[in-house]
């Protein structure tokens, strides 16, 4: 079986067992069609290991992300922005250049990589219940920190 396989499996079994917020609901799918199967998809159940998924939450880290703006352009059928390029923000009509190319991706921020993660985890533990893994090695892997929130309490009221 291949990882494409068992997260479509995983998902489907997922809400017809477990309700879920309608941006769960939304945000799986996206990260299994988006970034799970066009880099782990064909890789067969039995082969994903722990180094495997780091390797990949590493790469999403890097450049696991799209300029939205490249990203509206290439699913309208046009070539992305070239660093240099001016454009109009779509509900703005702000004038703005185009910094980097970011066709080949940008960092993608830890609670999405974290995401991912719920996704394949959740998937490979339901192998192993389901028989078709001995282990999961998402229990091993490491995906990225989620940083801590600063709070500053506010100063007591001076009388």
């Amino acid at each position: 079986m291949k990882v494409a396989e068992l997260v479509d499996r995983w998902l489907e079994w997922r809400q017809a067992v477990k309700p879920m917020s309608p941006g769960t609901a939304a945000n799986y799918p996206r990260c299994i069609e988006l970034k799970i199967k066009p880099a782990l998809g064909a890789l067969a159940v039995s082969r994903l290991d722990t180094a495997t998924l780091d390797r990949f939450y590493t790469e999403l880290r890097l450049r696991g992300s799209k300029c939205q703006h490249c990203y509206r352009r290439m699913r309208n059928g046009q070539q992305p922005m070239r660093p240099g390029e001016v454009f109009h923000l779509a509900f703005t009509g702000k004038e703005r250049v185009h910094q980097t190319d970011r066709v080949q991706g940008i960092p993608m921020t830890a609670s999405a990589i974290r995401d991912v993660h719920a996704v394949l985890s959740g998937a490979l533990q339901q192998a192993v219940v389901w028989g078709w893994r001995t282990d999961n090695p998402a229990r091993s892997a490491t995906p990225p920190a989620q940083a801590k929130a600063e709070v500053a309490p506010p100063k007591p009221a001076r009388r």
